[in-house]
């Protein structure tokens, strides 16, 4: 494939997008350290857990979902199993298998820091936007979802 250049345009909705991502996800890391001694990451992976119907997953799912490898998912799984957020469960059919397991003490610890995420959100993305923008959005990360896949 032929590498074309970038217009201006092209150029800049990137560069715009990588740098709002970069700095929101940064300051919301922080904040929810801050507050609630959890990282964004740690924080998505207890959200994708108490999503989970059985509150549940393979560790190879949550590291898909939170954008890490298998190495970064077990240290990250290590360090909140260490917190008693998170216990690991193999599974019987299969040794090579392991799920994470949100616990008691990882559930209270996730609906305490949704409220600052929540905030966080509003206060730097949601109030920012219109509906009309925020519905834009939303067809956007749909659309470049899919092209990702």
């Amino acid at each position: 494939m032929a590498s074309v250049p970038l217009t201006h345009i092209e150029d800049s909705a990137w560069r715009g997008w990588h740098r709002v991502h970069a700095g929101m996800t940064s300051e919301m890391s922080a904040r929810l350290s801050a507050a609630h001694s959890l990282t964004l990451a740690e924080f998505e992976l207890l959200q994708h857990l108490s999503e989970s119907s059985t509150e549940r997953m393979p560790m190879s799912e949550l590291a898909r979902l939170v954008s890490l490898t298998p190495s970064g998912i077990t240290r990250m799984v290590d360090r909140l199993v260490q917190r008693n957020l998170v216990a690991r469960q193999a599974i019987r059919s299969d040794a090579r298998v392991q799920h994470a397991v949100l616990t008691d003490a990882g559930r209270s610890a996730f609906v305490a820091a949704q409220q600052t995420y929540w905030a966080d959100i509003r206060e730097k993305f949601v109030n920012a936007l219109t509906e009309t923008e925020l519905g834009v959005l939303a067809t956007v990360w749909s659309k470049l979802e899919t092209a990702a896949s």
